[in-house]
């Protein structure tokens, strides 16, 4: 859901997130990455205030514990920005070069969500700290290069999103299962209109259809990828595999198709 706030969202996932019925796909996991447009600058037509910002993730996850009860979900933070290589970014889609994000304030959305993630005793993929963390090594120079525009990462940076929320799903799933959730075994295919959604979860050898493809077998568990160039959760419909066996999670990341848009933030 590119450019939404946390607002839009819970407006769309009132109408989108349909219950889970016996007879239908379960939704195995559902991960919320939102706060890099709630932050910009409250004058600014994107912007949500804090206090609304963590309630409306709190609605969001209740929306999900209702409708989807056997979910697990993933909170994501906010990335850091660069704010000259954005306000160069605002110049080339004609927009006056003034400032509508602080750092302060994206970095303030990005606790929101840690805390959240502690109240709720939900995992939380923390894709801020190591972002900052790299652009404070590369320097003042150089720490544009992390993004494509300023606002977005670029695929390399990608990997500190990846990395985090293969972690946080992870953990959620195994948590979920130890508290008697059972085997996953059910079949979502992948998602089509918005951005943060389930996983697909199969077993090796099941006969899977996937979105404008015949059916084939599902391919072997992968190892955890670093750095992977196919954004997690991105418009490109990556096609994240959760590969459950008896005692193991893996996870394994697969594009659906090449190229695409920058995830929704």
């Amino acid at each position: 859901m590119s450019g939404y706030n946390s607002d839009w969202g819970l407006h769309v996932w009132k109408q989108w997130l349909e219950p889970t019925t016996a007879d239908g796909p379960k939704t195995q996991l559902v991960t919320l990455w939102l706060g890099a447009n709630d932050a910009v600058l409250p004058n600014e037509l994107q912007a949500v205030p804090l206090d609304r910002f963590k309630a409306n993730l709190r609605a969001i996850v209740a929306l999900v514990h209702e409708r989807c009860p056997e979910a697990s979900i993933v909170l994501i933070t906010p990335t850091p920005f660069h704010p000259e290589g954005w306000l160069d970014e605002r110049v080339r889609r004609g927009l006056t070069r003034e400032h509508d994000r602080a750092r302060e304030r994206t970095s303030e959305y990005a606790e929101a969500v840690r805390q959240l993630g502690r109240e709720l005793h939900l995992p939380v993929a923390d894709a801020y700290t190591p972002v900052d963390a790299e652009m404070r090594q590369l320097g003042p120079d150089k720490e544009g290069t992390v993004f494509t525009d300023g606002l977005h990462l670029n695929s390399g940076a990608y990997k500190h999103v990846v990395n985090g929320a293969s972690s946080a799903s992870l953990l959620a799933l195994a948590t979920d299962r130890r508290s008697g959730g059972g085997r996953r075994s059910a079949v979502f295919q992948s998602w089509t209109l918005t951005g943060p959604l389930s996983c697909c979860s199969r077993r090796q050898g099941d006969r899977v259809a996937l979105p404008g493809q015949g059916a084939r077998r599902a391919p072997p568990p992968l190892p955890l990828l670093e750095g992977h160039p196919c954004a997690m959760l991105s418009a490109s419909q990556c096609l994240f595999e959760l590969m459950l066996t008896s005692d193991t999670l893996l996870l394994s990341v697969r594009a659906a198709t090449a190229g695409g848009a920058s995830p929704s933030r």
